[in-house]
């Protein structure tokens, strides 16, 4: 274990559930955190979320179309309609094109529905988002895995396909966690503070674009790191958070 504790079974959906399973960026997949520290020292901050602030009706707008635009892809999923998945998915998995998987692909369809219906959508309230992609997410949620103090903040990620945003991926249970057996009490608030961290607001946190393993720990071998302060590091438009799902 390393300092920082992602969260447990993070659910990736890439256009109809891609796959599931662990988190995968360049940086750490398991970004270490601990902490002993009352979780409330860190709760106060919300520096690190940008909270969406309507400025017009356009803008307002967005934000109920790209819920409406999950709730009818979720519907679909449910019912098992490919056809109309296709109308809010960015792309559809091979397991789903191919009909001869059609058991496979509704049984994909039913674990993506339990592991996300938890979710609800009035608790999305900050969004990230230009022309081209855009990201949902609720506010940070103080609480713990397996006694470790973080935060979780469920996100559903958008991108544009055709003129309309759709799913490209969702983390119902993206989080940051500090391991106590890792992190000094005195600074663990800190530290969590800076695991959550997001500063170009791209989807992926600084320490995993920076390589970062936690203290003592170094750079992680075989990582490429990407800017904190320039959300498309290679400059095609699309951010680095959001790239990283069409690899």
């Amino acid at each position: 274990m390393k300092n920082i504790i992602t969260a447990i079974a993070i659910v990736i959906v890439i256009g109809l559930i891609g796959f599931f399973g662990p988190f995968k960026t360049y940086a750490p997949t398991q970004i270490p955190i601990s902490t002993s520290t009352p979780i409330a020292e860190v709760e106060g901050n919300t520096s690190t979320t940008t909270k969406l602030i309507i400025k017009n009706n356009a803008e307002s707008k967005l934000v109920e179309d790209l819920k409406k635009t999950w709730i009818n892809y979720v519907a679909a999923a449910k019912a098992h309609d490919i056809e109309k998945i296709k109308n809010f998915s960015y792309a559809i998995s091979g397991v789903c094109e191919n009909k001869a998987d059609e058991k496979l692909c509704f049984d994909v369809m039913d674990k993506l529905v339990k592991a996300v219906s938890s979710l609800k959508m009035d608790e999305f309230t900050n969004l990230w988002y230009d022309d081209k992609q855009a990201i949902l997410l609720t506010e940070l949620k103080p609480d713990f895995v397996e006694g470790n103090p973080g935060f979780y903040q469920p996100r559903i990620l958008f991108a544009k396909k055709d003129g309309a945003y759709k799913v490209l991926a969702v983390m119902p249970e993206w989080g940051r966690f500090a391991n106590k057996k890792l992190v000094k009490e005195a600074e663990i608030s800190d530290f969590l503070k800076r695991a959550i961290l997001d500063s170009d607001k791209d989807g992926l946190t600084d320490m995993e674009e920076n390589c970062d393993g936690g203290e003592g720990y170094g750079t992680i071998k075989g990582c490429d790191k990407t800017s904190i302060v320039k959300n498309d590091t290679d400059g095609d438009l699309w951010w680095d958070g959001i790239e990283i799902y069409f690899r």
